[in-house]
């Protein structure tokens, strides 16, 4: 985190650990809160990776599974960065900004997506590089989002649909961009210059709850966005996170890294898991990248993909399991009681 910002943030209320943000209240009393509506989350762990050049977005329709043509000042993308052999190294959203292309990533994993990139990166002009100084990231989330945005940003036109994005233009907030996020659930991702976001928070602060990320994280849970953190990096296909059902992954664009195993998943290949929501009363903190154990069966099964808690001993997740799970209470994790886990399918057709 830019130590300016976290300086701003602790005057207005935020208590840091360990350079994270753990919390404006409350540790409890923020969770009563993971639901409510107007919160204003601090998203300063998300990493920044810009990728710049005049060979920049070629270079990257070379390497990522979603659409370089479909990234533009209006809109922008979900996608995934593989290995050969299909693995997911890294989630992000891909944005554009100005004349740099930009990775939002999961906390730790710009530095290992910077690298891997770097790999293939030394025949094209361009050239990566981490963002931790110019551009600060929070959330505005809730029924009143938009007429809260739309009070503090009246010159500009907000998107409306998901993958939708605007740019400031009015002087107190110019460059500031706002992104109409993946949710089904009313959410705007900005994206704003080190220099202008003090200023927003503040005016947005007066209407609204200042929370940490993991209200943010949970809304990813409920709308079925799985991402990859630094221990479930290369441990599975874009198949397995559902991206083919969220659009990020582009079956028409052409070649990329990994793109024949992806491909052939889709049109030939034969899914063994699927990607779920659930809910699980635990006294341990379930780990990311764990397996769940079948008490039918003996053997364990899936994945936990990732996790965020909601209560002193709950738990929401998204996790990988057999198709046939969403009918199953056999599955348990950390040797708790079967029946603990409520299973979910995620909000949308899987394709």
């Amino acid at each position: 985190m830019n130590s300016n910002w976290q300086q701003f943030l602790q005057q207005n209320g935020a208590i840091v650990k360990d350079g994270h943000v753990a919390h404006f209240s409350d540790p409890d009393h923020e969770f009563s809160l993971y639901q409510a509506d107007n919160l204003l989350c601090d998203l300063s762990d998300m990493d920044l990776l810009s990728i710049t050049g005049v060979d920049a977005k070629q270079f990257l329709q070379g390497q990522l599974t979603c659409d370089l043509e479909q990234v533009n000042d209006t809109q922008f993308q979900l996608g995934a960065l593989c290995t050969p052999k299909g693995r997911t190294i890294a989630s992000f959203r891909l944005i554009q900004l100005g004349d740099q292309y930009v990775l939002q990533t999961p906390s730790q994993m710009g530095a290992p997506t910077q690298q891997t990139l770097n790999k293939y990166i030394i025949f094209s002009k361009a050239e990566t590089q981490l963002n931790t100084n110019q551009w600060v990231c929070f959330g505005l989330m809730g029924a009143q989002s938009h007429a809260i945005l739309q009070s503090a940003v009246p010159d500009t036109d907000l998107p409306t649909l998901p993958n939708g994005m605007s740019t400031c233009t009015q002087p107190d907030f110019q460059g500031v961009r706002i992104i109409r996020d993946f949710s089904q659930y009313p959410r705007y991702l900005i994206i704003a210059p080190l220099d202008k976001a003090n200023a927003l928070w503040q005016t947005l602060q007066t209407q609204c709850q200042a929370i940490s990320n993991q209200a943010w994280a949970l809304q990813d849970i409920i709308a079925g966005y799985g991402q990859i953190t630094p221990a479930l990096s290369e441990q599975v296909l874009p198949h397995n996170l559902n991206y083919q059902a969220i659009e990020a992954v582009n079956f028409k664009k052409g070649c990329y890294t990994g793109q024949e195993v992806v491909a052939r998943m889709q049109y030939k290949g034969k899914l063994k898991t699927q990607m779920f929501i659930a809910y699980a009363d635990l006294s341990t903190a379930p780990e990311i990248n764990q397996p769940l154990l079948n008490t039918d069966t003996g053997k364990t099964q899936g994945q936990i993909i990732n996790v965020c808690q909601v209560s002193a001993q709950r738990y929401a997740l998204l996790l990988t399991l057999p198709k046939e799970a969403i009918n199953s209470t056999a599955y348990r994790i950390n040797d708790q009681e079967a029946g603990t886990i409520t299973i979910e399918p995620a909000p949308y057709a899987i394709t």
